[in-house]
């Protein structure tokens, strides 16, 4: 049976829950296993022992982050699957259905919770070494396919370029997520760190909310106030 520490976690367990909170903050080459065993407190082999060394313990990070990832996202593209399935889809129904992803990409890019997740997606990406990448890969079956095909079903725009629009959003929203600091220092007033985090998701859900209506040709009831999802 797995060694458990108080809160129930298995040495495994605790070794991810350390590579995820260290690989996140320094990088894979900037992570020791020295280091990760001392943050999980469990001796250095048990590394070799669980993960057979670095690289495989990186890799279940990543599937890890990945899947939470996933199931995030699942009710919205479960969502997005009954609707295309429609024979007829309304550009408004693609418009809400896009916006409410939207919301959740913004809601996570700002939350703390998912500030390790984040900064993993900017370390699988940079690393050259790697063959899989898991959380890429969830992230575009779950976001950005789902964002292009609603996009391609109700507008004569092509897949090809659906997917470079639903790219730039994501990819826009993420940015701020993993370089907020440049948004502080652009913005200024340190002390109004709340404020400020608010200011830019509001600021991005509204180019969001005009990007997508441009694409979809909706108009923009100025009057109205853009509701947060």
């Amino acid at each position: 049976m797995a060694q458990k520490n108080g809160n129930g976690d298995s040495t495994r367990e605790r070794l991810i829950k350390a590579g995820i909170s260290l690989f996140s903050k320094y990088g894979y080459d900037a992570t020791s296993t020295r280091m990760i065993s001392k943050e999980a407190g469990v001796s250095l082999s048990a590394i070799s022992f669980h993960f057979d060394g670095k690289d495989s313990l990186f890799s279940a990070c990543l599937e890890l982050i990945a899947e939470k990832i996933s199931e995030l996202y699942e009710k919205t593209a479960e969502k997005t699957d009954r609707l295309l399935e429609k024979s007829v889809i309304t550009k408004q129904e693609a418009y809400e259905c896009l916006m409410e992803v939207i919301g959740t990409q913004i809601s996570v890019a700002f939350g703390h919770r998912y500030r390790s997740s984040f900064m993993l997606t900017y370390w699988e990406q940079i690393n050259s070494s790697l063959k899989h990448h898991p959380i890429s890969e969830a992230i575009f079956k779950k976001i950005e396919k789902c964002m292009a095909m609603l996009i391609t079903s109700t507008t004569d725009i092509p897949y090809e370029r659906a997917i470079i629009a639903s790219r730039f959003i994501n990819g826009s929203i993420i940015s701020f997520g993993e370089h907020s600091l440049l948004v502080y220092y652009a913005i200024g007033d340190e002390d109004s760190q709340k404020e400020k985090l608010q200011l830019v998701s509001d600021e991005i859900l509204h180019y969001c909310d005009v990007l997508i209506r441009e694409l979809l040709h909706l108009p923009r009831d100025v009057d109205k106030p853009l509701d947060r999802q």
